[in-house]
């Protein structure tokens, strides 16, 4: 049995991972080899995901202002939060990292980031929408976040989505720098939603409204972009049909994009770390294996989940 990397998705009405159709020069396919909760009422627009060295998987259940935490054995183990503005509740979290034993959540609606431990105590929070005006435009402020991810020293990047930027902080919250303004040259971002770092510290931002992923090193400098908008007829394998709103990489060179368009071309896409196109998957939501949505992706290296189908 090889060893592959497993990606878990999320989505907006359930969570499920479609056959793929690789592209020529890649005869394999991929296939659905796990999906969970049952029943899936336990989760209402789920947004994000993590999982820690010890297999458990903490997801943002976005509607229902909780996190929660499920095992290895991906049996439910805690609960989370409740709708306020309390250390400890949530408003529309939508994103989760993990990192030296604490959950990093970000609390959306309350235009924050919530630091806790992984079992579920309060640590830290900071940031707010500033003032009157809520924009939260300030350093180490926000409107409207979407997405958070941790790199291997511990700083914390923050897709700051309602001012078309990133920022980036301490692991106590402290701020450090920032980068992005509205815009579609490169650097630039409209409505950034997703943010993953790459094990050599590259930092992959999904920028949703500008159809691309974009890429930079941990000080902000811009590195590469790549994708561009297609239609829900476009034979091209590597447009995106939708919004790319999610993104994840692997330790192997992999980058992983949520694309959600609509309920017959929601998509999953796979590319090496320099924006080459390498297999998508999805579609046919109407299926038992399809995407409705997705919203998150996590890849985790090195977990075993057999060979590909043939």
């Amino acid at each position: 049995m090889k060893v592959f990397k497993i990606v878990l998705v999320l989505l907006m009405v359930a969570m499920a991972l479609a056959p793929v159709s690789l592209n020529a020069a890649t005869p394999s396919t991929y296939r659905v080899i796990d999906r969970w909760p049952t029943p899936t009422w336990h989760l209402s627009k789920p947004s994000g995901l993590a999982i820690d060295a010890a297999g458990n998987t903490y997801v943002a259940d976005t509607d229902n202002n909780c996190v929660r935490k499920y095992g290895p054995d991906r049996v439910l183990v805690g609960v989370w939060g409740s709708l306020g503005t309390g250390d400890g509740q949530f408003n529309k979290p939508n994103d989760v990292a993990v990192y030296d034993g604490h959950v990093y959540v970000v609390d959306t609606g309350n235009h924050r980031v919530q630091k806790l431990t992984t079992q579920g105590g309060f640590v830290a929070r900071w940031g707010s929408a500033g003032g009157p005006d809520m924009s939260g435009s300030g350093d180490g402020e926000f409107k409207d976040p979407r997405s958070i991810a941790v790199d291997g020293l511990g700083n914390v990047y923050v897709a700051d989505t309602g001012n078309n930027r990133v920022q980036k902080f301490t692991a106590e919250g402290v701020f450090s720098l920032k980068w992005g303004t509205p815009g579609s040259s490169e650097g630039q971002f409209y409505k950034p939603t997703g943010i993953a770092i790459e094990s050599s510290g590259a930092v992959f931002v999904a920028d949703s409204e500008n159809h691309r992923i974009q890429e930079f090193d941990s000080s902000g400098q811009f590195v590469n972009a790549w994708g561009e908008r297609g239609t829900l007829t476009d034979p091209s394998p590597a447009k995106f049909r939708g919004k790319p709103t999610g993104v994840a990489a692997d330790s192997m060179g992999h980058v992983y994009v949520s694309d959600s368009a609509s309920l017959s071309a929601d998509r999953i896409y796979k590319f090496t770390r320099d924006g080459e196109y390498v297999a998508r998957w999805g579609a046919a939501a109407t299926s038992t294996a399809g995407c409705i949505h997705p919203r998150g992706s996590h890849a985790m290296p090195r977990a075993t989940c057999g060979s590909p189908t043939p």
